[in-house]
């Protein structure tokens, strides 16, 4: 491998797809994907056939070596995740240092966010924010990973998926309920949508009916009112 490209794919719709991002897997020598079905779907889309795929589902130490013996005869090789960009909430990252530990150049190829594209539809003021990808699986954790986040009084970021969406919702309505969410689901998919939502509570109504999807949701704390309910 003489260079590896870290390329941003599209996170639902295909035709976001960027010129150069769509040139560069048709000149690739070999993709190293988080999802090898997912990643010929989107080469087909394109009209790109025969590419060497080598899987790469999760970042593993023990993995990293084989996938450099799969391409050291490469010269271009492309690194995507599954949707949006590689090493953020996805594989990537020990490829990434492994390929920079072995001096090969690496490229970002930019493209799709989630993150950022949540936000520029969301209304709130955000001069800074907090990312913090997928909370942890246990409700305790979960809690006290916003807790903390929380207190610094930043807009947090996070993942959610139809599995974990309504006990996000329930965190909040029971720790954090005077925190108002912006929240989009299956964003720039068929059916996409967004909510605004002033409370907790009224976030949690509206993740309840929600049974499919992928979320992005922006939180945004308000300790003042819950400073202000205490002394109630």
């Amino acid at each position: 491998m003489n260079e590896l490209n870290v390329v941003a794919t599209p996170i639902g719709n295909l035709s976001d797809m960027t010129v150069r991002a769509g040139d560069l897997l048709k000149r690739a020598d070999a993709i190293i994907c988080e999802s090898s079905e997912k990643t010929k779907k989107l080469l087909f889309s394109l009209g790109i056939k025969g590419k060497p795929l080598i899987n790469y589902p999760s970042d593993n130490e023990g993995r990293v070596s084989a996938v450099f013996n799969s391409v050291s005869s490469r010269d271009v090789c492309v690194l995507v995740s599954s949707a949006g960009t590689p090493g953020v909430s996805d594989p990537g990252h020990l490829i990434v240092r492994e390929a920079l530990r072995r001096g090969i150049p690496v490229f970002p190829i930019p493209g799709a966010h989630a993150p950022g594209v949540c936000l520029s539809v969301c209304p709130f003021k955000i001069k800074e924010y907090i990312f913090a990808g997928f909370l942890p699986r246990g409700f305790s954790a979960a809690a006290a990973e916003l807790k903390r986040y929380f207190s610094l009084n930043i807009p947090v970021v996070a993942f959610a998926t139809k599995r974990n969406i309504e006990r996000v919702a329930k965190i909040l309505r029971e720790y954090f309920p005077r925190t108002s969410v912006f929240a989009g689901r299956e964003m720039t998919k068929k059916f996409e949508e967004y909510g605004l939502f002033d409370d907790a509570e009224a976030f949690a109504v509206w993740a309840a009916l929600k049974k499919r999807g992928e979320f992005t949701l922006v939180m945004k704390h308000h300790p003042e009112a819950d400073r202000s309910e205490e002394k109630q």
